[in-house]
């Protein structure tokens, strides 16, 4: 009762027990960091997301694999118990197949699961047995991995233990100091998707001052791109405030919508139409011997929600 906007959460399954609540009083919801591009139309007209979607980061993904790293095969491993990483894995393998790309072994796996990473060699197998085109999932030009935080560097080791040798590809989950330590210690090729570069020497300038600024104000550096995107939540919504004039929720809701070319340390935020998942570019960082922003681009094909 009596607040303008509602900022926070970045998990889609969080949002979705509180957004609704807040719809329901009429009061906008900003989320910070759940990149699930269906949340607008489960919560429609207060949700917003300040982040882009997972299908987004998914098609840049696909893209980059293609045109970068040449590859024409992938195999796909995604815990099966989270929403977030069931859409990415979707999305992925959607924006890979329509850019000539073949999936060779998709497994979903459980994070109580003994060995997750063998369940990646037995969808393989299964799938040359009813296709029999001889490729497995080591054949596989890329591997994507759609794995929770605290799921992904362990995904990372088991897969350079049994022999996988490939760029290992994944999404902002990715984006840990944890992930970046397995992959510089197994060598490296593992390559994810991000908000921002936080903490990452080629990073933008506007990474680079508000890594400083928040080392000087909390002692740290940030851990990881969500704590920029907290940043650009709070400021897309205070934007709003200023050019409503207003702190009412309708006149809040109304001016986030209209909301364009922003500039967060995110990157530049813009809305389109009743679209309440923002434009912006994806951030791709490449870990060899240490972490290294190797893109930043709007990929060319995005799957629908």
């Amino acid at each position: 009762a009596g607040v303008s906007a509602i900022i926070g959460l970045s998990d889609t399954d969080q949002v979705l027990a509180a957004a609704p609540i807040a719809a329901s009083a009429g009061v906008p919801f900003v989320t910070s960091g759940a990149t699930s591009p269906r949340l607008p139309a489960e919560v429609p007209d207060w949700l917003f997301l300040a982040c882009f979607g997972d299908n987004a980061q998914a098609a840049a993904s696909a893209q980059y694999a293609v045109e970068q790293l040449g590859a024409r095969s992938a195999a796909v491993l995604y815990d099966s118990e989270l929403d977030h990483t069931r859409v990415l894995r979707r999305y992925f393998e959607r924006s890979f197949r329509a850019q000539g790309g073949h999936v060779l072994a998709s497994a979903g796996y459980k994070p109580a699961d003994d060995d997750a990473v063998a369940l990646l060699g037995d969808a393989a197998e299964e799938r040359r047995g009813r296709h029999a085109d001889g490729r497995s999932a080591a054949d596989a030009d890329v591997l994507f991995v759609a794995a929770a935080p605290d799921e992904a560097a362990a995904l990372v080791r088991g897969l350079r233990r049994a022999g996988y040798d490939q760029p290992i590809m994944g999404g902002d989950s990715f984006d840990s100091d944890a992930l970046v330590h397995t992959a510089e210690a197994t060598g490296g090729k593992v390559y994810f998707t991000t908000h921002v570069a936080l903490g990452v020497s080629s990073a933008s300038l506007a990474a680079r001052r508000f890594d400083a600024s928040f080392e000087a104000v909390y002692g740290r550096p940030p851990q990881n791109a969500f704590a920029g995107l907290g940043y650009d939540a709070v400021g897309l919504v205070a934007a709003a405030i200023r050019r409503a004039e207003s702190v009412e929720p309708q006149a809040v809701r109304d001016a986030i919508q209209t909301t364009q070319r922003y500039r967060g340390v995110t990157g530049t935020l813009s809305y389109r139409g009743d679209d309440r998942v923002p434009l912006k570019r994806v951030t791709m960082v490449c870990v060899g011997r240490r972490p290294v922003v190797v893109a930043q681009f709007t990929p060319g094909y995005v799957s629908e929600p």
